[in-house]
């Protein structure tokens, strides 16, 4: 084993897992409109990337509009059609990051945190269960959660071909500042 992975191996047994996790498909929406178009996975990672590494001090409420900023195509989002009020309107920016809110409140409520904001959609998505749902409009409807711990809070999210995860961690701020030059090392490595 190389220094760097035990060092990285023995910060990871130092931070502590809060009951924080949860996982969306990329699969799965309203009858007739397939979640699997470019823009919804693409849209999904992007705000995932967004929120990943965020940290939610003690007391802090966390504001997921805040932390993904404005859904434009400046921002690294993509067009699709989305469902508003009931009805499909095209050239919408950012539609699929819905999935990534749904899995961050839903790590939200596993950890029993104080949930400030929340919006389900006005329809059944098929991707998440019912109720866990979370839909997410520019300046209208966010997802604000509060850290009502006494520590810090690591959001963590990440993506793969088939969705969305988000963990929440215990969160050492002294150790992630290590960990993140020790990963940034480790890379340059390769």
């Amino acid at each position: 084993m190389r220094p760097v992975t035990l060092v990285m191996c023995f910060l990871a047994l130092l931070v502590l897992v809060v009951p924080g996790y949860a996982r969306t498909a990329y699969s799965g929406t309203v009858v007739h409109e397939p979640s699997t178009y470019p823009a919804n996975v693409r849209n999904a990672a992007r705000a995932a990337r967004l929120v990943n590494c965020q940290v939610i001090f003690p007391g802090q409420v966390f504001s997921f509009n805040a932390a993904v900023g404005p859904r434009t195509v400046a921002n690294g989002f993509i067009p699709r059609k989305a469902m508003i009020n009931g009805k499909f309107v095209y050239a919408d920016v950012g539609s699929g990051i819905c999935r990534t809110a749904s899995a961050l409140y839903q790590a939200a409520l596993g950890a029993k945190l104080p949930i400030v904001e929340h919006h389900s959609h006005s329809y059944r998505v098929e991707y998440t269960l019912a109720e866990t749902d979370t839909a997410i409009w520019w300046d209208t409807m966010d997802l604000k959660i509060r850290n009502d711990c006494s520590f810090p809070l690591l959001i963590r999210a990440t993506t793969a071909s088939s969705g969305v995860t988000v963990t929440l961690k215990e969160e050492h701020t002294d150790l992630f500042r290590l960990e993140q030059r020790l990963l940034h090392y480790r890379s340059s490595l390769m």
